[in-house]
């Protein structure tokens, strides 16, 4: 997912600068924490001339930035035809993945290489050391993780790393510190646990998580992370962003699945409804993740 805790954007800036499309909730793992609740069960996905409609739409909005995600992205049947018609509409594209599928990913980097490398980042999920990584997603996951990550960099020249945080997170962190390093990755993101998905009801409190990705962040600078770390902050800054659910909801969602504000769909969208909806936010300075400047790590 995006974001960060920056300030809110101005009258002057475009509405929305990046939406995120869950373009399929099937994936090759069945994570504890997952936010989406994908697996290899599930089968609810977006029509990928649904996201290439939408995303031309909201350019009128200021979009220029889609982030692809899921479930797995990687699996998405359609995810080469959904990747050039974004940059066909001149769009920077992000990918997050779990990087447990070698074959496709390098099918993917194949596909990208020859145009889209300037449009295009892969961000690879890690959530902890060998050991709470492989307890969130199940074994042999974390190897092929950080093999992902290193496949990516050796392409591209450019990586980036997910790690959502809790307090458990903090057992062992340094290992995945280290790792990072080895592998120069380039831009880390650590994102606040919500109560969601897979994760809904959880008693961690918000304080306990902050404290924990500070931790991380002074851990990281202490073994020598010198690259760009960014907090992620889905507790403190709910309806902040725009997401477009495998059902083909248009979302900007809440801490909680109660919370979500529904919008449209994405085969039929309203952007009368969705335009205003996107400027009440913004007046009312909640709309951080609209404003959140990817631009940083492309070029």
């Amino acid at each position: 997912m995006v974001g960060s805790r920056i300030p809110s954007s101005t009258s002057s800036d475009p509405l929305i600068r990046t939406v995120c499309f869950k373009v399929h909730q099937y994936c090759d793992l069945a994570c504890l924490h997952c936010w989406a609740e994908s697996s290899p069960r599930a089968t609810q996905a977006l029509d990928a001339e649904a996201i290439l409609s939408l995303a031309g739409s909201l350019r009128q909005l200021g979009l220029s930035h889609v982030s692809l995600s899921g479930g797995e992205p990687l699996l998405f049947p359609a995810i080469e035809s959904v990747l050039q018609g974004l940059w066909d509409l001149d769009l920077n594209v992000t990918i997050t993945t779990n990087g447990f599928n070698e074959k496709m990913l390098h099918r993917i980097l194949n596909f990208i290489r020859p145009c889209g490398v300037p449009k295009t980042r892969l961000r690879v999920s890690m959530d902890g050391s060998p050991a709470r990584h492989e307890y969130l997603r199940g074994v042999h996951t974390y190897q092929r993780a950080l093999m992902a990550v290193e496949t990516i960099r050796a392409a591209f020249g450019w990586v980036g790393v997910n790690t959502v945080v809790s307090r458990p997170t903090l057992s062992d962190v340094e290992a995945l510190c280290r790792d990072l390093i080895d592998k120069r990755v380039d831009h880390w993101a650590l994102l606040t646990e919500a109560p969601r998905g897979n994760r809904a009801g959880s008693s961690t409190t918000p304080k306990e998580i902050f404290e924990a990705v500070d931790a991380v962040e002074t851990t990281a600078r202490n073994h020598g992370f010198l690259a760009t770390i960014e907090k992620w902050d889905y507790l403190t800054a709910p309806h902040s962003y725009l997401l477009v659910e495998p059902s083909g909801h248009i979302v900007i969602p809440g801490t909680t699945e109660s919370d979500d504000i529904l919008i449209g769909e994405a085969s039929r969208p309203d952007l009368g409804i969705l335009e205003a909806t996107l400027k009440e936010l913004t007046d009312k300075k909640r709309a951080t993740f609209f404003a959140w400047d990817h631009r940083r790590y492309f070029g």
